[in-house]
């Protein structure tokens, strides 16, 4: 639905740098299905050096609640509408789509 989700007009990515910064938030839609990948998603950000993982926050959401990542500041979202979906993803600096198989792929394209 390009009413509800359409790119924020006028926004301008901001990058944080030092203490105090706001975090960077990355968003992902989890699922429990292994084709979805979030296996995937939650091993990568484990991997990450413990300086980066601490600037961040990962906001996960999905039809149900999913393991979080752990060491890393991380929240479930619950969503219950396309109202909720888009400020979701507007609340993201980025967004995870693990997928190795997906019909169509939606959580992508509404995430731009």
């Amino acid at each position: 639905d390009p009413v509800v989700f359409h790119p924020a007009i006028g926004s301008v990515p901001v990058r944080r740098t030092g203490h105090g910064a706001s975090p960077f938030v990355v968003a992902a839609v989890g699922s429990r299905a292994p084709n979805k990948g979030y296996h995937v998603f939650t091993d990568a950000i484990a991997r990450l050096p413990d300086h980066v993982r601490a600037e961040m926050v990962v906001r996960v959401t999905g039809f149900h609640e999913v393991p979080l990542p752990s060491g890393i500041a991380a929240e479930w979202v619950p969503t219950r509408g396309d109202e909720d979906m888009r400020r979701f993803y507007a609340g993201a600096d980025a967004f995870v789509f693990p997928s190795f198989r997906d019909g169509f792929g939606l959580p992508a394209l509404e995430a731009m």
